[in-house]
């Protein structure tokens, strides 16, 4: 059984070797992923190494592969593409990547085509202040590409675009001159070349409104034109009679646009325009005064909705400002000062913003605010573009620089000399380098002698101060009229700015720089001012001590030009020069023949100054008795003159000296009789000085009651006090000359000239017969010199020094 089991075992369940025998063979990628599962890390090495070879086959494959060529992009047509879609951003960006204008293989009219119409574009939605260099430089491509051929088809629009810019460069004559051409070549398109032609009319120097007028209308009587066109005729011909004035034909213009174009924000901005023109005409009709206010009211309620537009928009900037206008002419001023204020604001840099800084400026200066109007002249001048490049709807360069002027003029004239010279330092570019310097010469020249002429009212510390402020500023003006001189060396006016700096520098005692420019005038003016300008630079070397050349040079004068009323002045300045170099004889001569010659009436300055002159001469001579009649008649002649004060001092001198003089003669006179003579003479005399002085006294005290007086006025004032004493004592009138003393003492009590007024006190009391009065005076002059600091001037004041005194 147990054998039965067996085979039947066998049967049914075949071996190992049996199955494996009948089984197929696995396939190659099931053999390899076993082993790759019984060799883990060596399978990931070889997998590895795999990788990298058939990786370096295929790169080796791929770098030795011929390249295929690049297809190359033409900037210059893809921008030209970017045009024609007015894709603009796209445009700029092919721009930028142009290839230089004299590469060989590039296409630069085509280039300069692309260019000039990006500039053009931007300059026509730039402000003012950038479109001028847009322009210019839009100008600069299209005329590039205008003598290289526009490309094809785009010729008109690109020499319309030309136009245009040269119009916003400040060039219009050239492109009036380019408009004529375009005209002939295109007559089809009239109306769009006609229209900008007489805007170029418009923008000549001098316009040319007539001529515009007459394009304007060739335009609107072509039956053909387009509804746009003749919106645009008629909107532009009410602006060219608006600007001839004709007030009535344009708002007659205006009636004639078609409800869209009446509506328009233009049309708006030109009939207040209108209204206010005739608002203005209105004006001083005490008649008319209703119409007026409703001509001014139309403008204000046809402009206050076009002001409160886009800011972007040009009549919305023209509306502000009209609007600011209005209300200033309605007498409105707070109002309107507001609106130019927010019109300067909300549109800075155009036009606009900056004419409403100067409305306001001269309404602040009318109001009396002089601070806020010039700060608002200055924001003006500051911002101001360069010359040809300020276009504005209506306003022109001109008319701002004649109210800047006239603000400058105004600012001299109330003497706010500071505002004048702040305007005159900002006025370029506004007006031309000469005009500046000129008006800044102007104003420090005016601002020196306004201050000298204040400086002698002053007291003497600030009145020093003061006048050397003024000399500054006199010198500052000589130099700039130098200045002007040499800008305009090759012009007629080069010599009268020579003259103007040398009188300048002369009166800001710049004596050395005065004398060379009267020199250089001297050399280059041969026909007007000779005489005057010798003068002048004798008066020059005079005071740098260079008396001979200063003496030829007037001898010069009176021998060249002895009909020139400058010779009478030369003559002066020469006794002066003869006198200082001990000729005083030769110095009288010069002083008698103006005096005596037929040519001088003592109406004129020359005659009254060689009177005054030659009593001085004659005094300082001691001719004291001469001198005293020549002095006494200028005085009495010229009783108010400045010189009438020194010389009412001096003749009491020379009646003094005259006495002192006629006294000593009577000493050692013998004979009785003419000792007689002598004495009463001597007391005709000292009356006369007693007088004199008096009189010396009181013109100074009435000169210091109008203005602090000189320190030579001060040093006469003093004099003539205690020599007024000294006279009456003299005389004989000791309680009169007490009295002097006593005031002069009073008024000089911490000096130490009262010393001796004191001892005279005394000696006229003793005369008196007073002793404890005479002693009391003595002790009181001890008081005195116990105070007296030992460095006071003694010497300067007294017969005596400290120790003397002591």
């Amino acid at each position: 059984m147990s054998s039965h089991g067996t085979d039947a075992n066998t049967s049914q369940a075949p071996d190992q070797q049996t199955l494996d025998a009948a089984s197929p063979a696995p396939p190659a990628r099931a053999r390899l992923l076993g082993w790759l599962l019984s060799n883990g890390l060596t399978a990931l090495v070889a997998a590895l190494a795999v990788v990298a070879v058939v990786g370096a086959v295929w790169t080796a494959k791929i770098m030795l592969a011929p390249r295929p060529k690049p297809v190359p992009v033409d900037p210059v047509a893809r921008a030209m593409a970017a045009l024609e879609a007015a894709d603009y951003a796209e445009a700029q960006r092919w721009a930028q990547q142009f290839p230089p204008q004299e590469d060989p293989n590039g296409n630069p009219a085509a280039q300069a085509y692309v260019l000039g119409v990006l500039a053009a574009r931007q300059a026509r939605y730039a402000d003012e202040r950038s479109r001028w260099r847009l322009a210019k430089e839009a100008a600069r491509w299209l005329g590039d590409a205008r003598v290289r051929g526009f490309p094809a088809g785009h010729e008109l629009a690109s020499r319309l675009l030309l136009a245009e810019s040269l119009l916003w460069a400040g060039e219009p004559m050239l492109a009036r001159s380019l408009l004529h051409e375009t005209l002939e070549a295109h007559p089809g398109e009239g109306a769009r070349i006609r229209l900008l032609l007489a805007q170029a009319c418009i923008q000549c120097t001098p316009p040319r409104y007539a001529e515009a007028l007459a394009e304007n209308q060739r335009v609107l009587s072509d039956s053909a034109v387009s509804p746009e066109n003749r919106v645009a005729a008629l909107l532009q011909r009410a602006d060219i009679l608006l600007r001839q004035g004709d007030t009535s034909a344009a708002l007659q213009a205006l009636a004639q646009l078609p409800a869209a174009g009446l509506a328009s924000a233009e049309a708006a901005v030109l009939r207040a325009r209108a209204w206010l023109a005739e608002a203005r005409k209105l004006k001083g009709q005490a008649d008319a005064q209703e119409q007026m206010w409703q001509r001014l009211e139309s403008a204000i309620e046809a402009l206050r909705p076009v002001a409160d537009g886009l800011p972007l928009e040009l009549p919305t900037r023209q509306a502000n400002f009209l609007l600011g206008l209005c209300l200033a002419e309605g007498g409105r001023t707070r109002e309107a000062l507001a609106q130019l204020d927010r019109t300067r604001m909300l549109f800075p840099g155009t036009a606009d913003g900056v004419l409403a800084d100067l409305e306001q400026a001269d309404l602040l200066r009318r109001a009396g605010e002089a601070d806020a109007a010039r700060e608002a002249y200055l924001r003006v001048l500051q911002a101001w573009w360069q010359p040809g490049k300020f276009f504005h709807g209506w306003v022109t360069a001109a008319e701002v620089q004649r109210r800047v002027w006239d603000a400058y003029q105004a600012y001299l004239q109330a003497q706010q000399f500071d505002s004048a010279i702040r305007l005159a330092e900002t006025m370029e570019p506004l007006f031309p380098s000469e005009r500046q310097r000129l008006a800044l010469a102007e104003a420090f020249r005016a601002r020196g002698r306004h201050a000298g002429n204040q400086a002698t009212g002053l007291a003497d510390e600030k009145a020093m101060a003061v006048r050397q402020a003024a000399l500054k500023d006199l010198r500052r003006a000589g130099a700039l009229y130098a200045e002007l001189a040499q800008m305009r060396f090759a012009t007629r006016q080069y010599p009268e700015d020579l003259w103007e700096a040398a009188s300048c520098l002369l009166e800001g005692h710049d004596y050395a720089e005065a004398a060379r420019r009267f020199k250089e005038y001297l050399t280059h003016e041969v026909r007007q001012r000779q005489a005057p300008a010798m003068v002048g630079l004798a008066e020059a070397l005079l005071a740098l001590d260079r008396l001979d050349e200063a003496i030829a040079t007037l001898r010069q004068c009176v021998a060249m030009y002895p009909r020139d009323m400058a010779v009478f002045r030369a003559r002066i300045l020469a006794a002066q020069a003869l006198a200082d170099k001990g000729q005083p004889d030769d110095a009288r001569r010069l002083l008698e023949e103006n005096l005596e010659g037929p040519s001088l009436t003592p109406a004129s300055l020359e005659w009254r100054d060689s009177l005054f002159a030659l009593g001085r001469l004659l005094y300082w001579q001691q001719q004291y008795e001469e001198a005293a009649r020549r002095l006494d008649e200028a005085v009495r002649r010229y009783p108010d003159c400045p010189q009438a004060l020194g010389a009412r001092y001096l003749l009491a001198e020379c009646s003094r000296q005259a006495a002192r003089a006629e006294a000593k003669r009577l000493e050692s006179e013998r004979v009785e009789n003419v000792r007689v003579v002598r004495y009463q003479k001597v007391r005709q005399l000292l009356s006369a000085a007693a007088k004199q002085f008096g009189e010396a006294q009181e013109a100074l005290a009435r000169q210091q009651e109008q203005r602090p007086l000189s320190p030579l006025e001060k040093a006469m004032l003093r004099n003539a006090m205690f020599a007024a004493g000294d006279v009456l004592y003299d005389l004989g009138r000791y309680d009169e000359a007490i009295r002097a003393y006593r005031q002069a003492i009073q008024r000089y009590q911490h000096g130490p000239e009262v010393l001796e007024a004191y001892l005279q006190t005394a000696r006229a009391f003793r005369q008196l017969d007073q002793p404890q009065e005479a002693q009391a005076a003595l002790q009181q002059a001890r008081s005195v010199l116990a105070r007296l600091k030992a460095d006071s001037s003694f010497v300067q004041l007294t017969n005596y020094t400290a120790q003397q005194w002591a």
